[in-house]
């Protein structure tokens, strides 16, 4: 399926963002810690944003930390995993609405 005429379709350099997600893993500390990073459309941000935040409206990026509050030792620092499985070394998931963030881009 050729998509290079489609004006609606972002080319998307995957390699630069798992580099870029694999280097911001290291700066804080966790680089053998999984993330999750989905790109989703206006409608499904703005689903996300009303259900998660009272906000009926997207927004360019949502986090959701895979451990509890309670769990973390302050900001930024996570406590000690519950269980010794590679599903619980995750520290989240981070939704990005790319066309709100081409929109921006372009303003």
């Amino acid at each position: 399926n050729n998509n290079n005429n489609n004006p609606n379709i972002l080319p998307i350099n995957l390699s630069a963002l798992r580099q870029t997600i694999e280097h911001t893993r290291e700066i804080i500390g966790y680089p053998t810690y999984d993330i999750s990073v989905s790109l989703i459309t206006d409608s499904q941000m703005r689903e996300i944003n009303s259900i998660s935040r009272g906000i009926d409206a997207p927004t360019d990026v949502l986090s959701f930390c895979f451990q509890e509050e309670d769990d973390m030792i302050e900001p930024g620092v996570l406590g000690d995993v519950q269980f010794d499985t590679p599903d619980f070394y995750n520290l989240g998931d981070v939704l990005i609405d790319v066309e709100y963030v081409q929109r921006r881009c372009e303003e």
